[in-house]
């Protein structure tokens, strides 16, 4: 949960929930409902899922995607990640 103030009117209060699920070493799978109440009066539902693969200890693929549920919001996402450590 959060809240976001912009310095006007009375800000929006944010939500999400995501569950994840281990498939095997490599593979891994999420679901995330999440929203916004806009100014604590109007709110907006939507709902996205992914797959995320480990290709080694330092960088990941994922694919995800989401769509809006009483709103008009759809995407589909590509994504590579890379861990940079500082070594001290």
């Amino acid at each position: 949960m959060g809240y976001d103030y912009f310095g006007e009117g009375y800000g929006n209060l944010t939500f999400s929930n995501s569950l994840a699920k281990v498939i095997n070493d490599s593979f891994g799978f999420y679901i995330e409902p999440f929203g916004y109440f806009l100014n604590f009066d109007d709110y907006q539902y939507s709902f996205d899922a992914g797959i995320t693969y480990l290709v080694n200890k330092k960088s990941q693929i994922d694919f995800s995607f989401g769509t809006g549920i009483n709103h008009i919001m759809n995407y589909i996402s590509i994504g590579y990640n890379i861990n940079i450590e500082k070594n001290n």
